[in-house]
């Protein structure tokens, strides 16, 4: 098995004289043995005053969260607010804060596909002797 992901980051330009946002897009281009929605989302209320449902980026998914969680939406029927898609668009107040969450989202995509691999490594055979 060949798990990869190829993953492209698309940024705000750095030098622009009065931003006061910075802008960082996360997209899975090509998954290889494995799904490319790996970006974890929660549907939830805004708040006790304001019932309107919103979505917020959680984490880069692991193992498990690949398993539980649908992909596209969440499945609020069976009480399952968590949904997986593959990209992400986060917002910065600063070039710094966007370049070291880049960074952040590098490890935790990179320590997901060490997981892929070592799980799919596993042996699926066990032979046990109880006496």
């Amino acid at each position: 098995m060949s798990i990869s992901l190829k993953v492209k980051y698309s940024k705000s330009q750095e030098a622009v004289p009065n931003y006061q946002a910075f802008t960082l897009l996360v997209e899975v281009e090509e998954a290889v043995d494995m799904t490319g929605k790996i970006f974890v989302f929660q549907r939830r209320v805004i708040s006790a005053t304001d019932p309107t449902l919103e979505d917020y980026f959680i984490c880069i998914a692991d193992p498990v969260d690949l398993e539980e969680f649908p992909e596209d939406a969440p499945d609020m029927e069976h009480n399952i607010p968590y949904y997986r898609v593959d990209s992400v668009l986060i917002k910065f107040r600063s070039m710094v804060e966007l370049e070291e969450t880049k960074v952040l989202i590098g490890q935790d995509i990179q320590g997901l596909i060490n997981s892929m691999k070592a799980e799919a490594s596993v042996p699926v055979t066990e032979e046990i002797t109880y006496a």
